[in-house]
């Protein structure tokens, strides 16, 4: 098992297992599912990480950017907030994704 940054040639892998786990919450009415969330990983790719096991992708996870506003009025400053965090069927237990 191998935890590496994400790169441009991992975004279809990352968004099938969005697709696959979660569908998701950016839909657009004039785009599937799945190109929804290849253009929303692809506009934040250089924010993932992915665990590779014989590589194979089998787990995501997107972390965004400093957040300078506080959303939710929290008093919270210079928080990050996880976009995705995915492990394959097969492998979750396995503390991939802790």
């Amino acid at each position: 098992m191998k935890y590496r940054k994400a790169t441009f040639n991992d975004i279809n892998d990352i968004a099938n297992l969005v697709t696959d786990l979660l569908g998701t919450c950016n839909i657009k009415s004039d785009s599937s599912i799945l190109e929804s969330n290849i253009e929303e990983i692809t506009k934040d790719i250089n924010h993932y990480y992915v665990c590779t096991i014989n590589d194979k992708i089998v787990g995501a996870c997107g972390i965004s950017d400093i957040l300078k506003q506080d959303r939710f009025n929290l008093g919270l400053k210079n928080i990050r907030e996880i976009l995705y965090l995915v492990v394959d069927k097969k492998y979750q237990g396995k503390g991939i994704g802790t």
